[in-house]
């Protein structure tokens, strides 16, 4: 059994499988025949393969990886946590209540701005994360990184709608901005937020 340093679990070889796994899930190579698939794809096959293998962690795997056993006994169930993939961290940014998106589209509806995003820009910024290898915990880096020049132009402006695109992401555009010269100071994006349940939206930022 080896130690996987990219992630909190264990890895198992196929020669360890032989402890673990039935003689169906036992066949899984990780050596893999992708000389045909692409880098992405064979990245994604290898996880997949990974997750089946850590599903299949017992107690006695643990100890033979080195836990003592006193410890192991403490544990009265293991689960393991499956990769995370485009598609998860799309589901991250979008669907908690409190989501990085719904977080910054009640920012910007304080003044008065609907926030869109459209699907390429979601896939960009999770591609971004798992490309820089920043997980989860970078998608609010990310997203600040192409937001923050826009978060300091928008108060007090024309401006009421604001669109984020995938070239936006990647940085080889900038995000649209519709402007209308009579904006009305609230909008129905300022009574979005309260709708989301956010009582205590983030405040809009303001140079110094």
């Amino acid at each position: 059994t080896l130690f996987y340093p990219q992630t909190v679990g264990f890895f198992f070889t196929e020669k360890d499988t032989s402890s673990v796994l039935s003689n169906d899930t036992a066949t899984l190579n990780l050596s893999a025949n992708s000389n045909d698939l692409s880098e992405e794809q064979h990245q994604r096959e290898k996880l997949r393969k990974r997750d089946a293998l850590l599903s299949k962690v017992e107690s006695r795997d643990l100890v033979k990886f080195g836990f003592i056993p006193e410890f192991v006994g403490r544990f009265p169930i293991l689960a393991s946590l499956e990769s995370l993939d485009e598609d998860k961290l799309v589901q991250i940014l979008t669907q908690p209540k409190n989501s990085q998106i719904a977080q910054y589209r009640c920012l910007f509806g304080l003044n008065g701005v609907k926030l869109e995003f459209t699907d390429d820009a979601l896939q960009a910024i999770a591609k971004v994360a798992l490309n820089t290898g920043a997980g989860a915990r970078g998608l609010r880096t990310i997203m600040e990184k192409f937001l923050l020049d826009v978060q300091y132009e928008v108060p007090g402006s024309d401006v009421t709608r604001v669109v984020i695109s995938g070239d936006v992401v990647r940085g080889s555009s900038s995000p649209q901005l519709e402007r209308e010269s009579h904006a009305s100071p609230e909008s129905d994006a300022s009574a979005e937020c309260v709708e989301e349940g956010h009582s205590e939206p983030l405040r809009a930022k303001g140079r110094p």
